[in-house]
């Protein structure tokens, strides 16, 4: 009788692939808007653009219930959000999400 030995093959963890991630990220947001359905606007302070020739009304939120906030602040919201939704999609990938301004460490290589 032979014995067989069994090796333990290390696994290597399960990453979704960039494709599959904007998959999960659409999702998210149709299920965001869907909740609309339900009387819950979870997407309403998103910019919205209109006709340019005023500047003042340019930019709005998609919702007249967050019209107290205005396109100024709705630009910027929509901007934080995709930045965090994005980089953490990044993230998801595997990829440095540090800020930009740390500059990365090298090693001395000894060449002047």
């Amino acid at each position: 009788m032979s014995e067989a030995t069994l090796t333990a093959e290390t696994a290597e963890p399960v990453r979704l692939s960039e494709d599959w991630l904007a998959v999960v990220i659409g999702l998210g947001v149709f299920a965001l808007g869907l909740l609309s359905v339900a009387g819950i606007d979870a997407l309403g302070w998103v910019a919205t653009t209109s006709v340019w020739t005023d500047p003042t009304t340019a930019l709005a939120p998609v919702s007249k219930a967050y019209a107290g906030l205005g396109g100024g602040a709705s630009l910027v919201l929509t901007y934080l959000m995709l930045l965090i939704v994005l980089s953490a999609g990044a993230a998801a990938l595997g990829e440095d999400v540090t800020p930009m301004s740390t500059p990365p460490v090298r090693a001395e290589s000894g060449v002047k």
